[in-house]
């Protein structure tokens, strides 16, 4: 934490970004100035030979964003113009969580509402849009189930899957490989559904318990109450 306090004496605009971007992780930082910028061989970052150069350093700990950014259009594109590569889309110092929101700005940043390059965004918006909102439903069932004490792993398992294929398809969102992006998003919605369908199942089971425990009890009282008046028909003729 002495690093960057130290480099905001001279910095302080980046400081304060920094220090409210995910990398501060609130005083407990894992990504400091010198990871970026380096420590004794620091150059300008406009300088080819600057480790921070175009911001492709991102790369360093965030290898499968750029492994995919790497055979995507946007490498080009963006080296063409001597544009920031990473921080075009996430900025620098102050990086925040990639919300679809907050990376449909910066598509309309560079990219007019009308062109064919922005409409296929919004079909990768619509795409993940409804994966996340599949995902959310899950997992409100999943807690419900396990809040009725039903056994919730398989269902936690398939919400795990669901979950790595949504960690997949954000990578793959860098190569902007629209039918990739497609396929992925479906097997996660897949294994999302799953967790519902088989949440679903204990649920329908537990329904089916309680109806069999209701039946059970009712032909109890039936047979409770005819041998009571049995008994009482008994008792009045031996009287």
């Amino acid at each position: 934490t002495k690093v960057p306090i130290l480099c905001g004496d001279c910095h302080p605009d980046p400081y304060s970004d920094y220090i409210r971007s995910v990398h501060w992780k609130k005083g407990n930082p894992e990504t400091i100035c010198i990871d970026c910028h380096g420590t004794h061989n620091i150059t300008p970052v406009k300088n080819p030979n600057s480790k921070a150069h175009r911001s492709l350093v991102c790369g360093t700990c965030h290898m499968g964003p750029k492994e995919n950014f790497d055979v995507g259009p946007h490498k080009a594109g963006l080296e063409k113009i001597g544009a920031l590569a990473c921080a075009s889309c996430h900025s620098n110092h102050n990086v925040q969580p990639p919300t679809i929101a907050l990376m449909e700005d910066q598509c309309a940043a560079c990219h007019a509402t009308d062109t064919p390059a922005f409409t296929m965004g919004q079909r990768i918006k619509s795409r993940f849009t409804a994966l996340q909102d599949t995902l959310s439903l899950a997992e409100a069932e999943i807690g419900r189930a396990t809040t009725l004490g039903l056994n919730t792993r398989r269902a936690e398992q398939s919400l795990q899957n669901a979950h790595a294929g949504l960690a997949q398809t954000r990578l793959i969102w860098h190569n902007l490989n629209e039918d990739a992006i497609h396929t992925t998003a479906k097997r996660a919605t897949q294994s999302a559904n799953n967790a519902r369908a088989q949440v679903a199942e204990l649920l329908n089971a537990q329904r089916l318990r309680r109806i069999g425990l209701s039946i059970a009890w009712a032909v109890i009282l039936v047979n409770v109450v005819f041998l009571y008046l049995k008994h009482r028909r008994l008792e009045s003729e031996e009287d």
